[in-house]
């Protein structure tokens, strides 16, 4: 091979890189949300571990690869967020309406935000505070600050390009495989929706999800779902991203001297997800541990154990790691919505029903690549939380199935990968069959944003509707249950426009009552 066709960039690299991205928006947090005495110590801190970083990650490896196959990343990575939405150049499903009220809240209100104006009128003037995981917005939004709402928006697309670059090249690095391999991976893994709805079409003909047209939400055949990457970045990409990037900065580690700092920068960005990620860290942990030691002697058995439980007690996970999620817990924990779990009701339909889902979803898979898993302890794990997650109710809402699934998920994509890439054997040929169903899902969904979008860009330039354009009063809102039919002759989905415009009731999620809360008493500006 030709060096000189070559592209490459360091490991250590890679790791600054990936750190910076997770590691700039809690500052900017902290700056822009807690009192200056507070946040200036936090930042000494967390210019002294990013010093330590530099200094300690001195690995010689390299991620080596053609120029084609960046290139080819690159063009498929624009392509798959230009169809996301983010940004609003492509077609917005209906999560967007909430994601760009978020967006323009945290650029036209000052921070802290307040909401003067929700409820009745007893209720006293900043009562009402935005309490939310919006960690992925800050820098874009910041930005928004202070050139508006266009540059906001090329801001959050660029840094959502970098974020999905930074998930492929650690994913390329972790499968041993070229670049383009990973991100195919990556936009097509699912599990095999197609089936469900194709059983619930038999059940129950014109049901929705529908078949055809290829635009459907195929993962809504079931009241719950474990979402594909695709679908994680057209209606999550502010969960999605961050989680991606730290499950693989857990999985392609050297040591365990951060890997509680990275969960606590999931936390920060995504507090679902970092509930799977915090029963992945763990496995991992009892991997690292429970590896066999050569001399059996009780003194060199008690100092490797204690040579491997050193890193977790690095400064970088005690100091930096427990301090952004003691934070982050406080300001958590003043949202209205926390704490309302529950279990759904189980009866014999129930059960038959999440079986299937199971079968159809990720079960199969799992037992495919037990082969060389067993060993590992996440391989366990991933089979307790995906088996239990459906049942799991918080807020009202299937989230943790949906949500706290994702690392799991990656894990596993990350494990077909391998079998597909390194074995040669009817496992590898199961697989294939399998992720060539499952890509059904992916693709419907690219599929309603491409057939979308071209029909917005068909239509004359006057009856087209642009951001700023589109609001609608909330009285007069419709409730889609067809993402593929949500605001007609529109890209931007901006029903709410501000979270101001909602009733209290329905902001239950989205703001925390401030008068006896931890961190707006003590903490916050």
């Amino acid at each position: 091979m030709n060096s000189a066709k070559n592209i490459s960039i360091s490991e250590n690299w890679l790791v600054r890189i990936a750190w910076l991205y997770l590691l700039i928006p809690f500052l900017i947090f902290c700056l822009g949300f807690l009192r200056i005495y507070i946040s200036l110590p936090i930042l000494t801190l967390f210019g002294w571990l990013s010093i330590r970083l530099w200094k300690s990650n001195q690995s010689s490896e390299k991620l080596v690869r053609p120029s084609s196959d960046w290139l080819f990343l690159g063009l498929i990575v624009l392509a798959w967020v230009f169809l996301s939405g983010v940004g609003g150049y492509a077609f917005q499903n209906t999560d967007f309406n909430g994601r760009n009220a978020i967006f323009r809240d945290l650029i036209n209100y000052s921070w802290p935000v307040y909401y003067t104006n929700l409820g009745s009128s007893l209720m006293p003037a900043h009562t009402f505070s935005f309490v939310y995981y919006f960690g992925y917005w800050l820098a874009p939004a910041l930005i928004g600050k202070l050139l508006g709402w266009t540059a906001a928006n090329i801001a959050l697309f660029l840094y959502s390009v970098l974020g999905v670059g930074i998930t492929v090249s650690l994913l390329a690095k972790r499968m041993k495989t070229s670049l383009l391999v990973s991100i195919l991976l990556l936009v097509f893994f699912s599990g095999m929706d197609i089936l469900g709805a194709l059983l619930k079409q038999y059940a129950s003909p014109g049901i929705y999800p529908t078949l055809w047209p290829p635009i459907s939400h195929l993962e809504w055949w079931q009241t719950y779902q474990i979402s594909s990457f695709t679908t994680q970045l057209f209606w999550v990409v502010n969960q999605a991203i961050p989680a991606w990037i730290c499950t693989m900065l857990v999985l392609t580690r050297k040591d365990n001297h951060l890997i509680f700092l990275v969960w606590s920068l999931c936390f920060f960005f995504a507090p679902i997800p970092a509930l799977g990620l915090a029963l992945l860290v763990f496995a991992q942990v009892l991997n690292d541990l429970l590896q066999p030691i050569q001399n059996e002697s009780k003194t060199s058995f008690w100092r490797a154990m204690i040579a491997r439980l050193h890193g977790l007690f690095s400064p970088e996970n005690i100091l930096g790691g427990g301090l952004v999620t003691v934070l982050m817990y406080f300001f958590y924990q003043s949202n209205r919505s926390t704490g309302k779990i529950g279990l759904i009701p189980l009866d014999g339909m129930a059960i038959i029903s999440l079986i299937l889902f199971a079968l159809i979803e990720w079960f199969v898979l799992w037992l495919a690549v037990a082969k060389n898993r067993r060993k590992d302890i996440s391989w366990y794990f991933m089979g307790g939380l995906l088996a239990v997650s459906p049942m799991i109710d918080l807020a009202g809402t299937p989230i943790i199935s949906e949500r706290a699934t994702i690392p799991f998920m990656l894990l596993l994509m990350v494990w077909c990968g391998e079998t597909l890439l390194h074995e040669r054997s009817k496992t590898s040929v199961l697989v294939a069959l399998l992720l060539v169903i499952g890509a059904c899902t992916p693709i419907y969904e690219m599929n309603r944003s491409g057939v979308r979008t071209a029909e917005f860009y068909r239509l004359p330039f006057v009856q087209q509707k642009v951001a700023g354009q589109c609001y609608v009063k909330q009285e007069d809102r419709i409730a889609f249950y067809d993402p593929e039919k949500d605001h007609p002759g529109e890209l931007v989905a901006e029903d709410w426009y501000s979270l101001a415009s909602l009733n209290l009731e329905y902001l239950v999620s989205y703001v925390g009552d401030t008068s006896n809360a931890t961190f707006f008493k003590y903490l916050s500006r």
